[in-house]
């Protein structure tokens, strides 16, 4: 029987997640922010070009979550 339900995305425990690696998430997904707004500014207007600033706001959304983040803490 094929599974219905995918399995949830795998979080790192507050615990193990050290500051260097944080500092490292944010870098990154700042760095594919950016890249996905330089594509969205030049795409031409359609659907596609939503999909890149909707796409957009998911990353703004994950660096604010890692922004407030906390290593070793309960957030």
């Amino acid at each position: 029987m094929k599974k219905l339900v995918p399995d949830p995305p795998r979080f790192i425990p507050a615990a193990y997640l050290t500051q260097a690696q944080l500092d490292t998430e944010r870098a990154s997904l700042a760095t594919c922010l950016v890249d996905l707004l330089d594509l969205h500014a030049s795409a031409e207007p359609g659907p596609n070009r939503d999909t890149l600033l909707l796409a957009s706001t998911y990353l703004a959304e994950l660096c604010s979550a890692l922004n407030r983040y906390q290593p070793g803490g309960d957030s």
